[in-house]
């Protein structure tokens, strides 16, 4: 029974336990952000895209301008 608790088993536990410890903190951390990152994209469903936005209002200026030279 002596040679259970050598210092190579006690290392494994050890590791075994802190290991445990280190993914159940990764998970829990995970589902936080996940719960936040959902919250946010709900907001921003409805939100048009910046870039897509910026683009179309430099198309419309430079049709505005193309189509006031051309009078």
């Amino acid at each position: 029974m002596n040679d259970f608790f050598t210092a190579s088993t006690a290392t494994f536990f050890y590791f075994l336990v802190a290991g445990s410890a280190i993914v159940y903190l990764i998970l829990k951390f995970d589902k936080q952000n996940r719960k936040k990152l959902n919250k946010v994209l709900a907001q921003a469903q409805d939100v048009q895209p910046l870039y897509m936005k910026k683009a179309a209002e430099y198309k419309l200026q430079t049709l505005k301008m193309a189509s006031n030279n051309k009078k």
